[in-house]
């Protein structure tokens, strides 16, 4: 029988005097000095802030793939194969269960617990389950009752007692809406997500897609629903805000066609706050609306162009000259 130790967390079999793992780099349980019990840390609000990394930079995924984001750290943790792993701080080694260790990661100090969550892979649904740990866990600043199962989607934020992460994984087609990725261009350094930049400029930016949605629907015949906003992210880095949005297809794709390359050609005028400059566009956005109309509809009356531009004026506008860098991004699927 060959000897050696057997990686808990990617079972890569190892030589018996190494203490990391030669293919993941985990520590092996007992290899540095561990805590073996947690210490209960200050209780906090749930942290809404979140951090925003770039998943754009990774391969497609096979559906049994998890990736995890830690703060902090610049590169991504791939789980592939999933059924199910244990987050923590394993003491011990466990041959019957796949687990990742956070002690590197500072999970002693910022209170995750030896058996913390528990992430499974069922029926094509990525769960998680706090397995009553010291420091509890929140799901999108949300607090996860222990021993309950809820399910997961892409660009999730996890807090294991003070310790965050991101999940990501290739969602099931049409399941997950839309992640839309905004940069603020006129940001300066001291720039924050306070409730007057939530009511003067990301609630219109949302309104404006939810409009632009109806008008579509309306146009094509189709049933018009309220879009949902699923999530609002924003980084550490200043100025960059992710929104999740479902029921917003077509009006994503109408920015994505028309108002960001429009955006690109007159970011100068856009970002100077010159009137002069604002004046000029007045008849630049009018051309602008009219491309998105002919591109609704082959042909119409004068009228119905008409009304169609007085409805779509305001939402095009706003959005062309909010300021804000659109980037959509992809959430992978598989067939």
């Amino acid at each position: 029988m060959v000897e050696g130790k057997i990686c808990p967390f990617c079972q890569v079999r190892n030589a018996q005097n190494v203490e990391r793992c030669v293919r993941c780099g985990q520590p092996f349980p007992g290899s540095k000095d561990q805590h073996e019990t947690t210490d209960q840390i200050t209780k906090t609000e749930p942290e809404l802030t979140g951090f925003l990394p770039n998943v754009d930079q990774l391969a497609p995924l096979a559906k049994d793939t998890l990736v995890l984001f830690v703060n902090g750290e610049e590169e991504a943790v791939l789980l592939e194969d999933m059924q199910e792993v244990i987050l923590g701080r394993p003491m011990v080694e466990m041959p019957f269960e796949r687990t990742f260790d956070l002690t590197n990661y500072g999970g002693v100090t910022l209170g995750v617990s030896r058996r913390h969550i528990r992430i499974s892979y069922v029926n094509g649904t990525f769960k998680v389950m706090d397995l009553g740990s010291t420091n509890g866990t929140t799901l999108n600043g949300r607090y996860l009752p222990p021993a309950r199962s809820q399910n997961l989607r892409p660009f999730d934020q996890l807090a294991l007692g003070q310790l965050r992460l991101m999940v990501y994984f290739a969602a099931e087609p049409g399941e997950q809406g839309k992640s839309l990725l905004l940069t603020d261009k006129r940001a300066t350094k001291s720039w924050r997500l306070t409730p007057d930049y939530l009511e003067s400029i990301l609630i219109p930016y949302i309104q404006s897609i939810s409009d632009i949605q109806k008008i579509v629907r309306e146009v094509r015949g189709q049933p018009v629903e309220d879009i949902q906003v699923l999530y609002i992210q924003t980084g550490e880095r200043p100025a960059q805000v992710r929104l999740g949005l479902l029921v917003a297809d077509e009006a994503i794709e109408v920015v994505r066609q028309w108002i960001v390359p429009w955006q690109r050609i007159h970011a100068d005028q856009v970002l100077s706050s010159d009137e002069a400059n604002g004046m000029f566009l007045l008849p630049e956005i009018r051309d602008l609306v009219a491309s998105v109309i002919q591109h609704l509809i082959s042909s119409s009356s004068e009228l119905e162009t008409f009304a169609l531009q007085e409805k779509l004026f305001d939402p095009v506008s706003f959005i062309a000259t909010s300021g804000l860098e659109f980037t959509l991004e992809s959430v992978q699927s598989y067939i």
